[in-house]
């Protein structure tokens, strides 16, 4: 895990760190100023899947209760979207091979108690995670009386572009509804401006319909 990376760095040598350390996914998190951005690959081979990071909730929120053992498996849930449009089934295999814990894995537990979610709404793939616990202890091995706790985080993605190799190669997929994205930050932003501007209208009005008189006040200079 590189915590910093150096941005004349090109991206594509993060496959030598990847090899040398025997991993066969990359996870990157690209920030461009207050633009957060999510690199998903396979390295060496390809493809690379490229985000916008939206909406982001962290962990430790006082919002989110649940809990969840440590090494043990996350159940992967999709919505019937990815299994439909030909770019989600690309998504849902990589998110497959990122997210998910193979079975009989040694260092992972024989069991679920927490699931990854992910939905497809409106462009937008929307991240949950929660905890899979029984309404009641004598519950536990009873499939139908099981509830969700959520655990967090909470995040969103919007697809940008599928590149065919590892950072690089061939675009596969472009999301043209991307670039006409109004995020929920710009719109707050766009009114924010819009109001300021109007009430710079309204004061520049105001000293427009004042009439500077000259006060008749004679001082020693006048004589």
């Amino acid at each position: 895990m590189e915590n910093k990376w150096d941005k004349k760095v090109p991206k594509s040598e993060l496959n030598d760190i990847s090899y040398s350390r025997n991993c066969n996914n990359i996870i990157f998190f690209d920030v461009k100023r207050k633009r957060y951005c999510l690199w998903i690959c396979k390295s060496i081979t390809g493809p690379s899947l490229y985000f916008e990071i939206l909406d982001y909730i962290p962990l430790h929120s006082l919002l989110f209760s649940g809990n969840c053992l440590l090494y043990s498996r996350p159940l992967l849930i999709f919505s019937k979207h990815f299994d439909e449009l030909d770019h989600l089934k690309l998504i849902k295999e990589m998110f497959i091979h990122v997210f998910g814990v193979p079975n009989y894995h040694p260092l992972s537990k024989p069991f679920y108690d927490h699931c990854y979610n992910f939905f497809y709404v409106n462009d937008l793939i929307y991240f949950r995670h929660y905890q899979i616990l029984p309404v009641t202890l004598a519950d536990s091995n009873n499939v139908n009386k099981q509830q969700l706790v959520e655990i967090g985080p909470q995040f969103t993605l919007h697809i940008i572009k599928i590149f065919e190799e590892c950072f690089k190669g061939r675009i596969l997929y472009e999301n043209e509804k991307y670039q006409n994205y109004v995020t929920p930050q710009q719109v707050k932003l766009n009114d924010h401006l819009k109001k300021k501007i109007k009430n710079m209208k309204k004061k520049k009005n105001k000293y427009k319909k004042f009439k500077f008189i000259k006060p008749n006040i004679k001082t020693d200079i006048d004589y």
